[in-house]
């Protein structure tokens, strides 16, 4: 009798541990408008005029902006200092497009150090609020420390990366947030 009960014991743990595993191969980035909503109440509201997206973020985080453009925006929580090995819990890589209409694998190939594409991450193609994009997944070559999620949209005049590198709830309901729009006449302020 002691032994059936053993073996019960082991079969059901092994089940428990495969099925956790399985979990963990299929974490979901897309959240429904309901929960993003419920979560982002009370959050920061940013706008990028020029890549023409708004996100929310929790108030205690930092926005931080490379430029005028906001062609690169870094999001961290404000008791966290930007440096060579931390580089932000979330990064937004803005791409002027309108003139090299490029394709994503283009994209990846002529401007980017790291090709997602060629270098062979499981990617999977999503629909985030009506626009198509690539997720990467588990991509260990931007930063050498740790594996982040990439999701790139080619918006026909610009292209967006956005890289969930930490907290990956926070950074995920903030990608969820984000909302596209204005999609014509994109114009580069003069310099």
């Amino acid at each position: 009798m002691k032994k059936l009960i053993l073996i019960l014991i082991i079969f059901t743990l092994s089940f428990s541990l495969t099925g956790c595993e399985k979990i963990e191969e299929t974490k979901k980035l897309l959240m429904s408008e309901t929960d993003v909503s419920l979560a982002v109440k009370n959050w920061a509201l940013e706008t990028n005029p020029a890549f023409r997206y708004e996100i929310r973020f929790p108030k205690r985080w930092v926005y931080h902006k490379s430029d005028e453009l906001g062609k690169e925006v870094i999001l961290y929580s404000e008791g966290d200092t930007l440096s060579d090995t931390y580089h932000g819990a979330m990064k937004i890589i803005g791409f002027v497009n309108w003139q090299t209409e490029y394709t994503l694998a283009e994209y990846y190939q002529n401007e980017k150090e790291n090709n997602l594409f060629e270098q062979g991450f499981e990617n999977e193609e999503i629909e985030h609020r009506s626009f198509k994009a690539t997720w990467f997944k588990n991509v260990n070559t931007i930063y050498t420390d740790k594996e982040i999620d990439v999701v790139v949209f080619n918006l026909g005049d610009r292209i967006v990366e956005f890289q969930l590198i930490e907290d990956w709830d926070t950074t995920r309901t903030i990608f969820n947030s984000n909302k596209f729009y204005g999609d014509s006449g994109f114009v580069i302020p003069e310099e």
